[in-house]
């Protein structure tokens, strides 16, 4: 049996690679075991962002029925819908699946100091910065927050704009590791097309 957050990272590296290989389908039902898994795990925001993820390539996706997926989880219908991911994805297949991909996990958890920023940083962000991509969502409460609150203790502030600023600074240095290398690669293939043209004439 995986551990927790080996289960985690399979899901959320087999959903970016089918993003990458532009199957969206399958990534979102990926995202979706991945969620659940993090709902699983306590890690709330995780859950929430995936399922906004889900949401924003397929708006019409069941998800859309329940605001968290810890809510959906009570729900029958969901559950039947996730037995089947179960069954298609299951544990062993998708260690399979992130075999055949070449992706190695090995002790790649051991890099990051929490489950939180494991995750977080697998779905190309970091945790400071997931209020904000949320957006208007209010972020799903961890569980045990809401004791504390009837306990009379106030909510967590929100960022100031200046720590604002520099999250949306940091996702984008993000992007520019991600996407800059695949978008360097096709720069120097229209250029080597042109200077082909350009021989030819």
């Amino acid at each position: 049996m995986p551990e927790p957050h080996r289960l985690l990272g399979v899901y959320l590296h087999l959903a970016r690679a089918s993003q990458l290989r532009m199957q969206p389908m399958v990534r979102d039902k990926l995202l979706v075991l991945a969620g659940v898994q993090a709902e699983s795990m306590g890690l709330a925001p995780i859950s929430a962002l995936c399922r906004k993820k889900v949401l924003a390539h397929n708006a019409r996706h069941m998800l859309r029925d329940w605001p968290t997926l810890e809510v959906a989880l009570a729900d029958e219908r969901f559950c039947t819908y996730l037995k089947r991911l179960n069954r298609r994805y299951s544990k062993e297949r998708a260690e399979h699946m992130l075999d055949t991909l070449g992706i190695e996990l090995g002790r790649e958890r051991e890099l990051y100091s929490n489950d939180l920023e494991y995750a977080a940083a697998l779905l190309d962000t970091e945790p400071e910065a997931i209020d904000d991509i949320l957006g208007a969502e209010p972020r799903p409460t961890p569980r045990g927050a809401a004791r504390q609150s009837s306990n009379g203790s106030s909510p967590a502030p929100a960022l100031p704009a200046s720590a604002a600023g520099a999250v949306r600074a940091s996702r984008m240095r993000a992007a520019l590791v991600v996407w800059g290398p695949f978008v360097l690669g096709l720069s120097a293939l229209a250029i080597a097309a042109v200077l082909s043209r350009t021989l030819l004439n």
